[in-house]
């Protein structure tokens, strides 16, 4: 049930239809407390017309769907990592979808062009003392997201982070008990 995930470089794959573009890293809801740390996490690019990808492709880190009350995955911590798309630009650095009780992306490195926000649907998220950089590339944030109950869902501390270079740096979609410093 406790999963660590410690010194890899875990490359992706760019969509090429039909195959999907590879998720780095998928934390399924068989897992309890899993810890990422001290990796290089190389997304690849996905096909935004969504002609060629299911919505779980061409992510760094993603988790399953389980909206249910007790969150089945108790713990997810993203530690001092490094992302970056594997070309040109990457889909998403992570998805945190709703199963995870607590999210903590601390002391990450998010550098390059990504298509899309970071998201996090996580019961309660920390996300700190990160440095995104989109290199001026027009490139995604990080943020929260409330659905399906903002009561239960996307609640998020976001503080201390320099994000620079991107088109949008925050965003917070229908979610109560969001603290940004």
């Amino acid at each position: 049930d406790t999963v660590v995930v410690d010194g890899f470089t875990i490359e992706g794959r760019d969509v090429s239809c039909p195959t999907l573009a590879a998720s780095n890293v998928t934390v399924t809801t068989t897992a309890d407390d899993v810890t990422i740390r001290n990796n290089r996490i190389r997304v690849g690019a996905n096909d935004l017309t969504y002609t060629c990808s299911n919505g779980d492709d061409g992510i760094g880190i993603v988790s399953y769907y389980d909206d249910s009350p007790v969150a089945p995955i108790t713990s997810l911590v993203v530690e001092d990592n490094e992302f970056e798309p594997l070309g040109a630009s990457g889909f998403r650095a992570f998805y945190v979808n709703p199963g995870v009780g607590t999210f903590s992306f601390d002391d990450n490195t998010v550098t390059g062009k990504f298509d899309a926000s970071a998201i996090t649907q996580a019961q309660s998220a920390t996300i700190s003392d990160n440095m995104v950089d989109g290199l001026g590339l027009g490139g995604r944030g990080i943020g929260t997201f409330g659905y399906p109950d903002a009561a239960v869902f996307g609640s998020a501390t976001i503080s201390g982070n320099v994000i620079t270079g991107v088109v949008n740096g925050i965003t917070v979609n229908e979610s109560n008990g969001v603290v940004i410093q």
